[in-house]
């Protein structure tokens, strides 16, 4: 009786841990790798530039898997024989390297941080081509505002040099320009004249025959 839980206490103290060390060794392992691409996604979250996002992804990867030499790739699967891709809505990534020695888990999640780079990848691309259609779009506003500036000077210009008067209303008959050649004709500064009717100025027989005009 005595031999016989000697003998079953010596199986669960001696030979059940060691049956399962190997899997234990794995369990800390896997929540290494786990933890070091967390912090990986991380730092690709706060890269700035597109370019430095694959540069990091690899420089890491081959940190922790220098067996595997991984290579960042942006063409098609089929064109590369990527052995780890990812594709986005838009695109396809890659990364060739000797994976034959990852196993199914660690390949998983390696993969889902290249996804998570593309994504990143795509984010900034799409932030730089909007702030340059943005730079873009200023430039345009601003070289019609100064064209249409430049053709309002020479306007007035032309308007102002006429020997003739010519003055402008709005829809109320309240005067809002008068060239210097109307002025001399109301023997009033066009400033004086401004957003005053019409009829101010004329008399009722001029008034009504430049209403019908």
């Amino acid at each position: 009786m005595g031999a016989g839980v000697f003998l079953v206490g010596y199986f669960y103290i001696f030979i059940y841990p060691f049956s399962n060390r190997f899997n234990l060794l794995k369990f800390y392992e896997m929540q290494h790798i786990s933890h070091q691409l967390f912090l990986l996604t991380a730092d690709l979250a706060q890269c700035k530039k597109r370019a430095s996002i694959p540069k990091l992804f690899v420089d890491r990867l081959n940190d922790l898997f220098p067996e595997v030499n991984f290579i960042w790739s942006e063409q098609d699967i089929v064109a590369n024989g990527s052995c780890l891709d990812v594709s986005t809505p838009t695109n396809w990534y890659g990364c060739v390297g000797h994976t034959g020695s990852l196993d199914d888990d660690t390949h998983r999640l390696i993969k889902d941080t290249a996804y998570m780079a593309a994504i990143f990848m795509e984010r900034l691309e799409q932030a730089y081509h909007l702030k340059h259609r943005k730079k873009q779009m200023e430039s345009l506003v601003s070289q019609k505002t100064r064209a249409l500036s430049e053709q309002e000077a020479k306007y007035r210009e032309l308007i102002e040099k006429q020997g003739e008067g010519i003055i402008n209303t709005d829809d109320k008959e309240r005067i809002t320009f008068s060239n210097p050649a109307g002025d001399q004709i109301f023997g009033v500064s066009s400033a004086a004249m401004f957003g005053r009717s019409l009829r101010e100025f004329l008399p009722t027989s001029e008034y009504r025959k430049a209403q019908q005009e």
